[in-house]
């Protein structure tokens, strides 16, 4: 048995409530006093727990509104459901919003609480940003040689970090709220959808709102598909002035750099 059988046949076991031990004595040894099952629900257990605590580190805003003995319960159902399959547990909860919503308390709390899923799946970008591979250095400087129709060909480099959610409740809100302490204020004109940025910026996870105008340019550069001559057109159609988005969009460091 090769080691990638091997660590199968292991995982299997740790993740299985039930496992086959015909197949684990064959591969599974005991440990001292303890024979194969109970060494194996040592290592269940403390595995179970770093992804329970994974999940609650990653989710702190969702534990809040939920409690934390309802937040718990509904993470020891998530990892029994999706075991990490990954020794890095940065990388682990990425079903989590989906996963609360498929449940059937969900139905009981969505009266309550409607923006949970929605909260969770900010939580995750805000989370999953922060790892993403830094973006490479881009010398703005090397644009200054280039003609003005030349750069209207370029392809403007969106951050690894970006992120654009289209959201029917103003999360963004109520997780500020509840971080700081201060009281989620909506004013009467806001109106869903609420349309929202994450990325990293001086090594820390940000959001922000945008404007649905803004949110379609942005989308079209996630597409890949659009150069500046087509950006600059279609921000005229919406009423914005290229020039100030593309400023602020460059000092956000969404924009990281131009390419052909």
């Amino acid at each position: 048995m090769n080691l990638a059988e091997y660590q199968e046949y292991f995982s299997k076991a740790l993740f299985n409530s039930r496992p086959d031990f015909d197949w684990g004595n064959a591969v599974i040894k005991p440990a001292g006093r303890l024979d194969i099952q109970q060494s194996l629900e040592v290592y269940r257990t403390n595995t179970h727990g770093a992804c329970i605590n994974t999940l609650k580190q990653i989710f702190p805003i969702c534990m809040k509104v939920l409690g934390v003995g309802f937040f718990t319960a509904l993470a020891k159902r998530y990892v029994q459901k999706y075991p990490s399959k990954n020794s890095d547990l940065n990388a682990y909860g990425s079903s989590f919003s989906e996963f609360i919503k498929s449940q059937n308390i969900y139905q009981d709390i969505a009266q309550d609480l409607p923006y949970l899923k929605e909260l969770a799946l900010l939580e995750w970008d805000l989370h999953a940003v922060y790892y993403v591979e830094d973006d490479e250095n881009f010398d703005w400087s090397s644009l200054q040689t280039k003609s003005v129709e030349e750069q209207l060909k370029l392809k403007p480099i969106l951050s690894h970090s970006l992120r654009l959610l289209n959201m029917q409740f103003p999360v963004d809100k109520i997780w500020f709220a509840n971080n700081t302490g201060e009281a989620s204020t909506i004013t009467e004109n806001e109106t869903s959808p609420y349309h929202l940025v994450i990325s990293r910026y001086d090594y820390r996870a940000v959001v922000k709102r945008i404007t649905e105008q803004e949110y379609v340019l942005l989308n079209m550069l996630l597409r890949d598909t659009s150069n500046m001559q087509e950006l600059t057109e279609k921000s005229q159609e919406l009423g914005l002035i290229p020039s100030e988005f593309l400023t602020q969009w460059m000092k956000s460091s969404w924009i990281v750099g131009m390419r052909l």
